[in-house]
């Protein structure tokens, strides 16, 4: 691609834009997670695992294919890049569930 850059840096770059809701979301998913295991165990806690995990990953496969089956790898690679160094996939207002959001951001910062 002729970039200087790794992947880990630019995800590193979006985490930086989008700092306080990855915080908050991994804030809540430990709180759920402490809160699984104290209810049922290392087994309900590693169910929970699962379950997020299948939620989450369920529909990556077929959007990264989206974006990237076409004839020219490159120019779709570069295209992905570009949408995501816009901010495109930033959180804003426009976002959905964006109220949801803040609101996860201000429960975060209570604790």
């Amino acid at each position: 691609m002729g970039r200087s850059d790794s992947p880990q840096s630019l995800v590193a770059t979006w985490q930086k834009r989008n700092e306080k809701y990855w915080l908050a979301t991994h804030k809540y998913l430990e709180a759920r997670l402490a809160h699984a295991e104290k209810a049922g165990g290392l087994e309900k806690r590693n169910a929970v695992v699962r379950e997020l995990t299948a939620a989450v990953q369920g529909g990556a496969p077929s959007a990264v294919k989206k974006w990237l089956d076409k004839p020219d790898k490159t120019a779709a690679c570069k295209r992905a890049l570009a949408i995501i160094e816009s901010g495109a996939y930033d959180f804003s207002p426009t976002s959905p569930m964006f109220a949801e959001l803040e609101s996860l951001v201000a429960w975060a910062e209570k604790r």
